[in-house]
């Protein structure tokens, strides 16, 4: 009988542990989901966070928070942003801000609903494509 009781507790104190945390991550969830992706900083993507769930390809000099820019031929440049904004899209993304050279897009998981965004920057110059992706709440 006792051991009945000890099984009980036991399996008590899981079910509030696994709605304590359903209930963190909801609220989280909903933090998320405030706010934008923070755009442009002197016509370059802005730094990474000090989270570890970022990435962006304008900062070298932070080697934990860098992916590496995407070549883009000549002949791509006119219609790059274009086929990217409905790349986006068709992965499910929602396109927030375009301009001529930039997109700001966020993705929202099914699960919970966390907001992460995503950045394109093309650099028709050097024909590169900057990448700036990063969870808003880590």
């Amino acid at each position: 009988m006792e051991s009945l009781s000890i099984f009980i507790k036991l399996v008590l104190a899981l079910v509030l542990i696994a709605v304590l945390t359903i209930a963190v991550l909801y609220m989280a969830a909903i933090k998320s989901q405030k706010g934008a992706a923070p755009g442009l900083d002197q016509g370059k993507l802005q730094r990474c966070p000090s989270s570890p769930n970022c990435v962006v390809s304008e900062t070298q000099k932070d080697p934990d928070h860098y992916t590496a820019p995407v070549s883009v031929s000549e002949p791509q440049l006119l219609t790059f942003l274009d086929t990217a904004e409905s790349v986006v899209v068709a992965m499910g993304g929602r396109i927030v801000s375009r301009t001529d050279d930039y997109i700001g897009a966020e993705f929202k998981s099914s699960m919970f609903g966390f907001v992460d965004d995503f950045e394109l920057r093309l650099d028709a110059e050097r024909r590169l494509l900057h990448i700036r992706s990063a969870s808003r709440v880590g």
